[in-house]
């Protein structure tokens, strides 16, 4: 199976990279990229792109698409920053998938992600999973994390304060609140990577307290 990836350098990305990296059934792995990550692998092949992916070209059909692009607002800079990022960048992907007669596409999105949400983030994620869900793609998920635990290159005060109060407190939460316990992101990447074997067409949202 012959795969992309968009966001391979962040935190979900990382994890879902090697496991893509080394899966028997993946046989090359196109990840686009702002710049080479130096990362070598003989399945890797990095394509870098410039401000969007307008001019990307597969040098072949990738069967799977994999989107873990996503930045916060303070590193965006401003929200029309934010939403080249989170909204433009995975709706372009998306476009390139069905183009290219792609089986399946696997967006990481956010628990609570909804397009009429009057919170600006989850409504920029809910936008998405709606273009997703529009395409004519015949594997299509939406993987819906909570708070992320793992190993972070970067550091985020706010996160971590967030973090260690899911930590805490996760047990804490039943039932519906479930969803809302922090998971760590090798169970997520796991997530996407057996989402996007199905052979089934549908539409899958897989919410956190099911990762």
């Amino acid at each position: 199976m012959v795969v992309c990836i968009a966001g391979s350098t962040g935190l979900t990305g990382s994890f879902l990279l090697e496991k893509l990296l080394h899966d028997p059934n993946v046989s090359k792995v196109y990840a686009l990229v702002r710049r080479l990550s130096g990362k070598k692998a003989d399945k890797l092949n990095e394509i870098v792109f410039e401000g969007d992916f307008s001019k990307v070209e597969l040098p072949e059909k990738a069967e799977a698409f994999f989107c873990c692009l996503g930045t916060i607002i303070k590193k965006a800079g401003s929200q029309e920053a934010f939403r080249r990022v989170d909204v433009d960048l995975p709706k372009q992907l998306i476009s390139i998938a069905e183009k290219t007669g792609a089986k399946s596409f696997v967006l990481q999105s956010s628990v609570g992600a909804q397009s009429d949400s009057s919170n600006f983030y989850l409504k920029c994620k809910g936008e998405v999973e709606d273009g997703l869900k529009a395409s004519s793609i015949p594997v299509k998920c939406t993987v819906r994390p909570s708070i992320l635990a793992g190993p972070r290159k970067e550091f985020r005060l706010g996160e971590k304060i967030g973090l260690v109060f899911m930590q805490l407190l996760g047990p804490l939460f039943i039932g519906k609140l479930k969803r809302y316990r922090a998971v760590h992101v090798d169970r997520v990447a796991e997530a996407m990577l057996k989402a996007a074997k199905s052979q089934a067409p549908s539409w899958l949202i897989i919410e956190s307290e099911a990762i």
